[in-house]
């Protein structure tokens, strides 16, 4: 599965829970990973400007903002 962040109220959320208790109880069979976007930022997969455009846009919630950022 791959997901980005989310509210604790999505099925995206719960996946990624059940995820990660799998891989505590069964490492050889499951793996969870995360990064920040600055790794996209790093190799050039995400452009700064395009997240500074969300950052300012009207349509996304100061909320939803920083979960994007720390997820």
């Amino acid at each position: 599965f791959i997901t980005t962040s989310a509210s604790r109220t999505v099925f995206m959320y719960s996946k990624l829970i059940e995820c990660t208790i799998n891989a505590i109880l069964r490492p050889r069979e499951f793996f969870v990973w995360g990064m920040s976007y600055e790794v996209g930022l790093h190799y050039g997969l995400q452009d700064k400007a395009a997240i500074l455009d969300q950052r300012y846009s009207n349509t996304i919630s100061e909320e939803s903002f920083a979960r994007k950022l720390i997820a």
